[in-house]
């Protein structure tokens, strides 16, 4: 298993614009970020959107983003600033000597691989995205285990197809992406979800072999869909980036895409690496 040396830490996006504007919001954000030299994980949800940056670089992202005009909830802020005093004050007796051990181990970790190359496919899922009712839990939870864990218990199990699904649950709202199918064997009040809406496809870019340093990719990939109208939804993993659109546009995103994957290869090989600091 993979794990990533940071700890990142998640920044919520409030937006009245919902799933209909998510590429856009998606471009704004990852703008000032990728020009400041931040690595983000970015992730699409049924209520929000949620960017996580690395903890040793929080600071300085808010106030990017600050400086570009994005408000950030006060007290959310104190309160996160209040939980790194308190721990820096735990750490305090760490040696210098221990210090230069970890900056030097953290240095050491900026390996390139210059071969490494971008391969991108569309899968064939057919997707949806829907919130899952917190007060109907006893309902779904049960499918929603067989779902992540055991899919051939599923009545629904298509061996033959690749698997996607991206669950995530906050105090906010808990959020599901998965094959259209899935959502079948959910009880109708436990799901909150947009009818008539068109199935969503995935065009998934293969990271493997770069690191988590890279600055510049949500945004290398979000601002040209977004420039050309389409909307979009975004997953980072630790291997991949998924792009999420609507089956409408999934030919007219791939012919956006093409040119820009081949400067993504040029960036990788440039050495575009987050700052330590």
């Amino acid at each position: 298993m993979g794990t990533s040396p940071d700890i990142f830490r998640v920044l919520q996006v409030d937006d009245a614009g919902g799933q209909d504007a998510s590429g856009k919001r998606i471009s704004d954000l990852s703008e000032p970020l990728a020009q400041g030299k931040f690595s983000i994980f970015y992730m699409s949800t049924y209520q929000t959107d949620f960017v996580l940056v690395k903890e040793r670089r929080m600071r300085q992202a808010v106030q990017v983003l600050l400086d570009h005009g994005f408000e950030v909830d006060q007290e959310s802020l104190d309160m996160y600033h209040h939980a790194v005093e308190e721990l820096n004050f735990q750490q305090s007796n760490t040696s210098t000597e221990s210090l230069l051990s970890a900056t030097d181990s953290a240095s050491s970790m900026h390996v390139i691989d210059s071969d490494a190359g971008i391969e991108s496919s569309v899968l064939p899922n057919a997707l949806r995205c829907a919130g899952l009712n917190p007060h109907s839990r006893a309902s779904w939870s049960s499918t929603l285990l067989k779902v992540m864990s055991f899919p051939d218990l599923l009545d629904e199990a298509r061996n033959d197809q690749t698997r996607f699904f991206s669950y995530t649950a906050t105090s906010d709202g808990i959020s599901l992406l998965a094959d259209s199918h899935i959502f079948e064997l959910f009880q109708e009040e436990a799901l909150f979800q947009d009818e008539d809406t068109v199935p969503l496809r995935v065009i998934q870019v293969n990271l493997a072999g770069t690191n988590l340093d890279r600055c510049g990719i949500v945004r290398s990939i979000s601002h040209p869909l977004a420039g050309q109208g389409l909307n979009l939804l975004y997953l980072s993993t630790f291997k991949s980036a998924n792009i999420i659109v609507s089956a409408d546009n999934i030919e007219q995103a791939e012919e956006v895409l093409r040119p820009d994957l081949e400067k993504m290869r040029d960036m990788l090989n440039d050495i575009v690496l987050e700052p330590l600091q």
